[in-house]
């Protein structure tokens, strides 16, 4: 997140999930023990993800496996329940995964193309001449 300044959400997803579980602390109180093999075999499958990630260079597999074992590690330790009781939390892990560059191009220049179409139709009806060319 310090070096590629396209993967700096990655610096305030902590952040947000410490937010998500702080709003929702009250639930821990109803939490059952038990389905501590769910979180396990989350936790299974990340490492997995994880080893396959590292070895092939696939760098979103390689940060989801991490992400995974951190979430089945949690689930493992304070049992089922915590998948539905902090869903939210555990969906905005997610974004600590980088996306992988092809990905985030192929969302961004229809994007970039969109906005430019707007910029200039807003333009165009406050008076302004626009010539716009591709995204510019």
């Amino acid at each position: 997140g310090l070096k590629d300044e396209e993967s700096s959400h990655i610096l305030l997803a902590p952040l947000i999930v410490i937010w998500l579980v702080w709003v929702r602390r009250e639930r821990v109180r109803d939490m059952l023990g038990g389905g501590y093999f769910v979180g396990a075999a989350v936790a299974l499958v990340g490492a997995a993800a994880y080893l396959i990630g590292y070895r092939q260079s696939w760098q979103s597999v390689w940060h989801g496996g991490a992400v995974m074992m951190l979430v089945g590690a949690l689930g493992a330790t304070l049992g089922r329940d915590v998948f539905t009781r902090f869903m939210p939390a555990v969906i905005a892990f997610g974004f600590l995964i980088p996306m992988p560059s092809a990905a985030r191009t192929a969302i961004a220049v229809p994007l970039q193309e969109l906005t430019a179409q707007a910029t200039q139709v807003v333009c165009e009806v406050m008076g302004m001449i626009v010539h716009r060319e591709g995204n510019l």
